[in-house]
């Protein structure tokens, strides 16, 4: 038949959408400025059910000001990594003006086994990023 198109199989495949509950954090807050669902969409689950843990443990809130990141708004950002952990969704910036915070988000950043840790004057930098490139077992400073 004239009218019936190969399409190799794709007429059944849907997007499987995963949802997870997170104790401590709405899925938005992991969105990129502008684009509303791309926390949700592209976040890495492991990681953020990671990340929830951490929140419980340290027992300090968690703002995050920077979660997913596309490669275009990455590469806008001016001291950001153009191989950033941001962009596959395994990396957050968590907002950490005081040096108890900091503590809290590290020492539980360490108990869940998070081995890439940034340290800015007022922000915790963690990510899951898994690339050889990426070394493991490092604290930087911004």
């Amino acid at each position: 038949n004239k009218n019936c198109q190969r399409n190799n199989g794709m007429e059944n495949k849907k997007k499987v959408e995963i949802n997870i509950n997170l104790n401590f954090f709405k899925m938005s807050e992991f969105d990129q400025p502008g684009i509303p669902g791309s926390g949700k969409e592209y976040m890495d689950i492991n990681f953020l059910m990671i990340l929830d843990n951490m929140r419980n443990r340290s027992g300090v809130p968690y703002k995050i000001t920077s979660g997913y990141r596309s490669q275009e708004y990455n590469d806008k950002l001016s001291n950001s990594s153009k191989t950033s952990a941001h962009i596959q969704g395994k990396a957050v910036d968590i907002s950490a003006p005081t040096s108890n915070q900091k503590y809290a988000i590290i020492e539980a950043a360490l108990h869940f086994g998070i081995q890439r840790i940034g340290i800015g004057s007022n922000f915790i930098h963690i990510d899951i990023q898994e690339k050889p490139e990426k070394p493991t077992k490092v604290i930087w400073t911004y």
